[in-house]
């Protein structure tokens, strides 16, 4: 049994120093029957990370339960800014539905919550896993262009999408005025009740962000507060901001970022957040 877990972790560790892509685009298809075409991701110039995982795999889940690559898909897939796409991808060729749900021998359920595909029931997984030489799992592919380099697993979100922003410049090229509002469920107390904060982001690669308004409703959708932000937000960066509007009641919030730098938005996807409000 000792050796049987030396070689398992000898070969995790390999796939920091072996690990290579084949230089072939793959096509698969989700665990959902939508097929995926890796070429056509790359080809929009967008950053495409594959998680080569295996459910079985401890480190695997744990990384997955980070929410590191949930939290870059939100706010930089299709659904935000769109210069992201992230795939994760069950190598063992036994992948099924029942199994990635949770069944035995998997680690955890790794379905609910997913919103980016998820690869590798009918052998789709291990037919992905042929494109690269990967001795041991979980290993990051960062499609960038024409290469694809394995780039470091970390928890945090924020520590991945600046990674992929690193190592991939190309994918993050818009030039005109754009702000976004990140997912974050920020309810601080204060001295009245509570208030909400919202993490604002330049999501312009050139220009700087000097104004905003951050629009606030509530559960019921009206209008509640509207917060003027004004500093200097470098391109391609965050920070927080209170509303400055004491909140009651729980339930959904959504709070919206307008007017970036006194113009219309040119790029809306993702400028809008749910807040859920619980005390």
């Amino acid at each position: 049994m000792n050796k049987t877990i030396i070689i398992l972790l000898l070969s995790l560790l390999s796939s920091s120093i072996n690990a290579q892509w084949l230089g072939n685009y793959w096509t698969a298809d989700d665990m959902n029957g939508n097929t995926h075409v890796l070429q056509n991701v790359v080809n929009e110039d967008k950053a495409a990370l594959v998680d080569i995982s295996a459910h079985w795999c401890g480190p695997c889940y744990s990384l997955h339960q980070s929410h590191s690559m949930a939290g870059v898909y939100h706010d930089f897939g299709p659904d935000g800014t769109n210069e992201v796409m992230v795939y994760f991808t069950d190598v063992d060729p036994g992948s099924s539905i029942p199994i990635l749900q949770g069944g035995s021998p998997s680690q955890g359920d790794w379905i609910t919550g997913t919103e980016y595909p998820i690869i590798g029931p009918n052998g789709q997984g291990a037919h992905v896993d042929g494109y690269y030489t990967t001795p041991g799992v979980p290993t990051l592919y960062l499609h960038c262009g024409s290469s694809a380099d394995e780039i470091s697993t970390t928890y945090d979100w924020w520590a991945l999408f600046s990674s992929i922003k690193g190592n991939c410049p190309s994918a993050f090229t818009f030039s005109g005025t754009d702000a976004t509002l990140l997912k974050h469920d920020g309810v601080p107390q204060c001295p009245d009740g509570y208030t909400v904060e919202v993490s604002l982001y330049n999501s312009s690669a050139i220009t700087i962000l000097t104004s905003a308004d951050i629009e606030l409703r509530n559960p019921n959708g009206q209008l509640i507060a509207t917060e003027n932000w004004t500093g200097s937000l470098a391109p391609l960066n965050k920070t927080t901001v209170d509303i400055n509007h004491v909140v009651n009641s729980e339930g959904i919030y959504k709070a919206k970022v307008v007017n970036p730098n006194g113009v219309t938005d040119p790029r809306p996807n993702g400028d809008e957040e749910e807040i859920n409000v619980v005390f």
